[in-house]
C-alpha cells in the first residue's frame, strides 16, 4: 500500500466525526495502541497526526490509522 498522508488520515477522521461524535482523536490513538502501539502517548500521537513528527514510527502509526479508519466506515 502507498504511503499514508497526514492530511488524509486527519480528513478521514472528520468526515466520521460528522456522523459519530464518539470518533475523537483520542479514541483514533486507543484503537491504534490496540495494533501494536502501545507506548505511543497522546502529545507524540498528536505530532504524528499534525505531520511534526515524520520519522521513525510515524509511517507505520500512520498506517495503523489509515487501517482502523476504513474499518469504522471512514471515506478518504
Amino acid at each position: 500500500m502507498n504511503q499514508v498522508s497526514t492530511l488524509q488520515v486527519r480528513k478521514m477522521l472528520s468526515k466520521l466525526q460528522l456522523t459519530d461524535k464518539t470518533k475523537t482523536q483520542r479514541w483514533l490513538l486507543k484503537e491504534v495502541k490496540k495494533r501494536g502501539f502501545s507506548t505511543l502517548h497522546e502529545p507524540h500521537f498528536s505530532d504524528i497526526l499534525n505531520g511534526v513528527y515524520t520519522a521513525k514510527q510515524a509511517p507505520q502509526v500512520l498506517q495503523a490509522c489509515y487501517i482502523v479508519l476504513k474499518e469504522f466506515g471512514a471515506a478518504e
